[in-house]
């Protein structure tokens, strides 16, 4: 009859452990660094790899060879005064379909106003049903990546194997801009801001990459991913760059930290990763796509030691990267959403953190234990 009667009071294992809650709460946060000190080593977590075979990572023999071009850009734009206007004449005379669109902000205390300029590559192939996009920042410090990008631009216009619109956008005033040029694409009424109409629509995006530059020739490659709200890109897009990374001699970086040698700078890596993904809002241009569902990250081309490569390789590799987007027979789902970087080679999946994650967890439902142990116990002895 006890089996079938509502039990007294809890369960005396339960009692034991909330008797003990500071031994309890403490020892699970031992555990989980503990678990993560062991499960960030190589052995332990997933080597990167493609699962979208349809990607077809750096496998295009890539012909972008405009270094005259970019050279002749990147003069003009040093002594050109307006960029926004000398980038649109530029996309105008390569029969670029361009629109510049004014914006600005109308926060109180926040005023602030700027002209994007968008530049759109047809596809020859198909309907306009479906787009990437390239953005690259109009500003001073920027205007190496802004002639390469420039430079593809006029390239992919003379190239008939687009199967997906290509929308190259200029961003004046960073994020702003592109919150701005991303709000009137999907047709969401910003409260802080106010843009011009589109005057035409390519579809649904199926990724997108921004594009810096530092100096005229690397050695390394930063790809930055973290999004608004913690969401990450899928895992495949990381593992595209990084492989077309690889194939022209640049050193892909995760958090400025390529391949590492001990497990000191795993840790330092991973830790870098969980923290900017906790609390790190602005990245680069790619972090405003998140909200949007699309995928997204910045490809950084610097040189840390002496650099061998040109902004010619750089050029090389967007069109790499824009030839497997064009290919992807639908949007990224193969791969992983939910992932922490220890190493630009490897990475934890979520069923390889939840465990840790768990145990750091654990203290706070013993302490709800303890304290609904402790108001019963005071009920009861009332009554």
């Amino acid at each position: 009859m006890r089996l079938l009667s509502q039990p007294i009071g809890k369960p005396i294992f339960v009692e034991k452990i909330v008797s003990k809650w500071w031994k309890v709460c403490v020892l699970s946060e031992l555990l989980a660094v503990v678990y993560m000190c062991v499960v960030i080593q190589p052995e332990y977590n997933e080597r990167t790899k493609i699962s979208e075979n349809a990607l077809l990572p750096a496998l295009v023999t890539e012909r972008f060879s405009y270094y005259q071009r970019i050279s002749t850009f990147l003069d003009e734009l040093h002594t050109e005064r307006n960029i926004s206007k000398y980038v649109e004449k530029q996309l105008l005379a390569h029969g670029i379909m361009t629109q510049t669109i004014r914006f600005a902000v109308t926060l109180a205390g926040f005023n602030q106003s700027g002209t994007n300029v968008v530049g759109v590559v047809r596809a020859s192939r198909s309907s306009s049903t479906e787009a990437i996009i390239v953005a690259v920042s109009m500003t001073r410090t920027d205007l190496e990546a802004l002639s390469v990008v420039l430079a593809l631009a006029t390239y992919c216009r003379e190239q008939i194997y687009w199967a997906r619109d290509i929308q190259f956008i200029f961003v004046d005033k960073g994020l702003i801009g592109l919150t701005a040029y991303l709000a009137q694409y999907h047709d969401y009424h910003h409260p802080f801001l106010v843009a011009d109409k589109l005057h035409f629509h390519s579809g649904a995006i199926v990724g997108a990459f921004a594009v810096k530059a530092k100096g005229s020739e690397f050695d390394t490659m930063n790809i930055e991913y973290n999004m608004v709200n913690g969401l990450l890109p899928n895992l495949d897009l990381i593992d595209l760059m990084a492989k077309l990374a690889d194939k022209f001699g640049l050193i892909p970086e995760v958090f400025h930290h390529g391949y590492q040698k001990s497990w000191w700078d795993i840790a330092e890596t991973t830790g870098k990763a969980m923290l900017s993904q906790a609390f790190n809002e602005e990245e680069g241009l790619h972090s405003v796509f998140g909200p949007y569902g699309i995928q997204a990250l910045t490809i950084h081309a610097e040189s840390i030691t002496e650099g061998h490569a040109s902004l010619t390789d750089l050029g090389r590799i967007c069109e790499g990267a824009l030839r497997s987007l064009n290919n992807i027979l639908e949007k990224f789902h193969q791969s992983y959403f939910l992932y922490i970087m220890t190493d630009m080679r490897y990475f934890l999946s979520v069923a390889y953190y939840m465990p840790a994650l768990g145990l750091i967890l654990l203290p706070l439902l013993v302490l709800w234990s303890f304290n609904s142990l402790k108001d019963t116990t005071l009920r009861q002895n009332k009554t």
